[in-house]
């Protein structure tokens, strides 16, 4: 299947989580939110890494990449979304949102920085883009 496919899918699925992140930060704290959504899911995750089979990768798995992976979590999955929580929390989701959908910006200079990739004419223009739509939004 095509990675635009699966982003696609990523993309339905984040549009979708907000509004039900919205609501239930209506009565619960950003920090019991995200202990409650990670929770629920390391739960999803090691049942079906123990039905699949899956499991068995951490014991091949390198340091490197697990280092790697563990630090991705705490920026994405801990330190990302607690900030996350706590914005949706006291503003609008229709402004919130598209702030925290702007990190292309972030990735797109690291990317160039630290993976020598190349800025292209579509992706400066898109950055470009964004930029001028958060502006938009702020105001």
């Amino acid at each position: 299947m095509s990675p635009l496919f699966f982003a696609s899918i990523a993309m339905f699925f984040g549009g979708v989580a907000p509004i039900f992140g919205k609501i239930g930060l209506t009565e619960l704290s950003p920090f019991i939110s995200l202990a409650l959504r990670t929770f629920s899911i390391s739960v999803i995750l090691f049942l079906y890494g123990l039905i699949s089979g899956e499991l068995s990768e951490f014991m091949t798995m390198s340091w490197r990449s697990g280092l790697f992976m563990v630090a991705e979590g705490v920026f994405a999955s801990l330190l990302d979304h607690l900030a996350y929580f706590y914005a949706l929390k006291y503003d609008t989701t229709s402004r919130i949102i598209p702030f925290t959908a702007a990190y292309p910006i972030i990735t797109i200079i690291l990317a160039i920085i630290f993976l020598g990739e190349k800025i292209t004419w579509n992706k400066g223009l898109g950055a470009i883009f964004v930029v001028i739509g958060l502006i938009l939004l702020k105001r």
